[in-house]
């Protein structure tokens, strides 16, 4: 991901989204988890080198939108059963 330039709306959008995670008690549990594996896989080199929060916020709303799609029967062709719903939440 290109980096983009301090200030700018994609910055404001991810400082919103941390904001508004971190305020809702055990999301914010859950969020700091995503953040402390995250670090840690950094370390170890398994995640690129990025901005933390950055990347937790684009984890997070990559799983919720997965789920909601599953839910609402989006993604019927790709993931009819749950095996199938499974490999895609891998690839």
């Amino acid at each position: 991901m290109p980096a983009q330039p301090a200030g700018s709306l994609g910055d404001t959008l991810v400082d919103a989204a941390v904001a508004l995670i971190v305020r809702k008690g055990p999301l914010s549990f859950t969020f700091g988890l995503l953040v402390q594996a995250i670090t840690e896989c950094q370390a170890t080199g398994q995640v690129r080198s990025d901005d933390v929060p950055t990347l937790a916020v684009a984890a997070w709303a990559i799983v919720h939108g997965l789920a909601a799609l599953l839910i609402d029967g989006k993604l019927k062709d790709h993931a009819g059963s749950p095996a199938a719903a499974e490999r895609l939440s891998r690839a």
